[in-house]
C-alpha cells in the first residue's frame, strides 16, 4: 500500500527513469509511435518555418479559418525527451475545446543541447509565429504560451525574455507543474520516491541542464514579466509542487487575471491517466482558461 494517498483513478504510476545514455534510445522510439490524435477532430502538420521545427494541432472543422488564436505550447520531459503521446493528446483537447490553433516546438533535448539552447530556440519559434502569423492562419494578437514540467520553465524563461527584449509579450501563460530552480524546498526535500518525476531525477536534470552554467531562478530576477494571464497547475505529491506555487506567488501580483489550481491526489505526470475523472477536470480548467483569454472573458477566472 502506497503511503501516498493517490486518487484511486490514477493507475499508471510509473517510476522515474532518467539516465543520460536512455535519452537518444528513449526518443528513437518516441519519434515512431503514434501521437494517438483524432483525425476526426483535429488537422496535424508537421513544419519547418525559419529552420524550425514545428507542428500545429488544429480543430478540423477550423482549418481554413484565417486569424485563429494561437496557443504555443512547449512539452516537458526533463529537457532530454521528446514530446510524448500525452502532450499530443492535452494539445487535441486544447485544440478543439478553445477553438485555437497549437503550434508545438520540437527544441533541441539533452544530453548534447544544455542550456540556454532550448530556450533560445523556443525564443526563436515565438518570433517567427508573430512573423508568420499570416501565413500559420493565427491571430498575432491573440498568442497565448504554455508548457508542461521542463517545458513550463521554458514558457516561464520566454515570457522573461521577451520582456526584457521589449517585444510583444503573449495574452497569457499556462504553466502546468512547471519546473522552475530546484531550489530545496520541503516538497522537493520530500518527494524522492514519487512516480514518474521525482527530487532524484530532478537534480541529474539541473545538472546536465546547466553544464555549470549560471542561473537565476524567475522568482529572484530583477525584471519580471507583466503576464495579462496566468495559470499555474501544481499536484500534491509531487517535488516541483513549492517551486510551482513560489512562482505563482511571484507571478500573480503582477498579473489582472490569475488562477492557481492545486491538484490533490495527483503527482507529476499523472495525466498519463488520460480517461481519469481528475485529469478530464484538469484539462477542462485549462481549456477554459484558454478560452476565457482568447475571448477576453478574464473576469471569470478564479483562483482554486
Amino acid at each position: 500500500m502506497s503511503k501516498y494517498n493517490y486518487d484511486k483513478q490514477l493507475k499508471i504510476r510509473g517510476k522515474a527513469f532518467f539516465v543520460k545514455g536512455f535519452l537518444p534510445i528513449a526518443n528513437a522510439v518516441i519519434s515512431v509511435l503514434p501521437k494517438g490524435l483524432d483525425k476526426k477532430q483535429v488537422v496535424f502538420r508537421n513544419l519547418c518555418l525559419n529552420g524550425l521545427k514545428l507542428h500545429t494541432v488544429t480543430p478540423k472543422n477550423l482549418t481554413s479559418t484565417p486569424d485563429l488564436p494561437c496557443l504555443l505550447y512547449i512539452h516537458g520531459g526533463g529537457f532530454g525527451y521528446k514530446e510524448s503521446f500525452v502532450q499530443y493528446k492535452c494539445e487535441q483537447a486544447y485544440s478543439v475545446g478553445a477553438g485555437c490553433r497549437v503550434v508545438g516546438v520540437d527544441y533541441p533535448l539533452l544530453p548534447k543541447n544544455v542550456y540556454p539552447s532550448a530556450i533560445e530556440y523556443v525564443l526563436r519559434a515565438y518570433e517567427a509565429i508573430v512573423e508568420h502569423a499570416d501565413e500559420l492562419g493565427v491571430d498575432p494578437t491573440k498568442i497565448a504560451v504554455g508548457g508542461d514540467s521542463a517545458g513550463g520553465s521554458l514558457a516561464t524563461k520566454l515570457a522573461y525574455a521577451l520582456a526584457e527584449r521589449n517585444i510583444v509579450e503573449p495574452i497569457g501563460v499556462m504553466l502546468v507543474y512547471p519546473v522552475v530552480d530546484g531550489k530545496q524546498r520541503p516538497s522537493m526535500l520530500k518527494y524522492n520516491d514519487v512516480p514518474f518525476w521525482d527530487s532524484v531525477c530532478n537534480k541529474k536534470m539541473w545538472k546536465w541542464y546547466l553544464n555549470g552554467a549560471d542561473y537565476v531562478s524567475p522568482i529572484d530576477r530583477t525584471i519580471k514579466p507583466t503576464i495579462k494571464n496566468l495559470f499555474v497547475e501544481t499536484e500534491e505529491y509531487d517535488c516541483l509542487h513549492d517551486e510551482g506555487v513560489a512562482l505563482y506567488q511571484t507571478l500573480a501580483p503582477l498579473a489582472e487575471n490569475a488562477v492557481l489550481v492545486d491538484n490533490k491526489g495527483t503527482f507529476h505526470g499523472y495525466d498519463v491517466n488520460f480517461k481519469a475523472d481528475i485529469v478530464q477536470q484538469s484539462i477542462q480548467k485549462r481549456v477554459a482558461f484558454l478560452k476565457n483569454i482568447f475571448t477576453n472573458q478574464t473576469t471569470s477566472i478564479k483562483s482554486e
